[in-house]
């Protein structure tokens, strides 16, 4: 590849689109090159404001250009399996916004296409590699808090994207629960262990989409963690980690910047990785993977994916 960078295309003008874009500056192995949309005149002012050389009017050409290596998919929920999966057919490496599908057949097929191709393909979960995450996790890890007994996660969100227009919409892969447990399940397995049993229970709003939820997690060596997601109302965003001598407090964890260590009731240690564009570092691991000739993350590995998916399809039964 030139210069040692992928070269990506993004399907879809979305606002994570244009913050996924400005990400990849910030590493020193991917440029974006292109964007499609199925409004032309709407992709032109895209890559007007976003630097980019082409704008297409389509999808399809996106994964007809020679000039671009890679795909990034932040479409409706409901549309990431088939654009991925065009894409791969295109012979273009893929990087799918979470959910990465709204099926676990849909993961799994996705999977096989790409190892058959000797493409990469992955599910975009920005937390896993965010440093501040990753340093909580170091510092659980020396045991000198003791072992997490308990793990709550809140995110919500009354306003914005992902409390209107097509996230109200079932057909497109709406609703709060699809569009979160990524981050939920991998965190709580990235700082806890293996997960045994889950149960949970959802509120339905207008169009018989859930617009909150609650889960719970039973994990190995009897470790809780619970989610609790809502467009209804307001929560203190974030995750707490209780272990047996602290608690640990990151705010908005999913794009998290600081943490906070309690013991004995005062703060005795503050994290903090302040960055632009959180996105970066997932970005930087995706192309290595691709440069490096991978079909596959070992970090967001496809089992993860399709494990998780599996765990939200079967809450999704259960209350349907």
């Amino acid at each position: 590849m030139e210069n040692k960078k992928v070269r990506y295309g993004v399907v879809s003008a979305a606002g994570i689109a244009q913050r996924f874009i400005r990400a990849a500056r910030d590493t020193d192995n991917s440029i974006f090159t292109a964007v499609g949309s199925r409004n032309l005149e709407k992709a032109q002012k895209f890559a007007r404001e976003n630097g980019l050389a082409k704008a297409y009017g389509s999808y399809r050409e996106i994964y007809q250009d020679p000039d671009i290596d890679a795909v990034y998919v932040p479409t409706v929920n409901s549309l990431h399996y088939p654009c991925a999966l065009e894409a791969l057919k295109a012979g273009k490496h893929v990087i799918v916004e979470k959910p990465m599908t709204v099926s676990t057949a849909q993961r799994i097929s996705l999977f096989e296409e790409a190892q058959k191709r000797g493409l990469f393909v992955a599910e975009a979960i920005k937390v896993l590699f965010l440093p501040a995450i990753l340093e909580v996790k170091a510092l659980i890890e020396t045991g000198v808090y003791g072992r997490i007994r308990y793990m709550e996660f809140k995110q919500s969100y009354t306003t914005g994207r992902y409390a209107t227009g097509w996230n109200k919409n079932k057909e497109l892969g709406g609703g709060v629960h699809y569009g979160n447990e990524a981050y939920f399940l991998s965190v709580a397995e990235l700082f806890g262990k293996e997960i045994l049993k889950y149960s949970g229970q959802r509120a339905y709003g207008p169009n018989m989409v859930e617009d909150q939820i609650s889960i719970a997690l039973l994990m190995k060596d009897n470790v809780i963690a619970t989610s609790s997601v809502s467009t209804d109302v307001l929560f203190d965003n974030g995750l707490i980690i209780y272990l047996e001598k602290a608690r640990i407090v990151i705010p908005e964890y999913w794009k998290a910047r600081k943490a906070y260590v309690y013991a004995n009731g005062e703060l005795v240690k503050t994290i903090e990785h302040s960055v632009e564009h959180e996105m970066c570092y997932e970005i930087q691991h995706f192309s290595d993977c691709i440069l490096s000739g991978k079909t596959s993350s070992d970090v967001v590995t496809p089992e993860m994916s399709i494990r998780y998916m599996r765990i939200a399809e079967e809450l999704q039964k259960s209350w349907e």
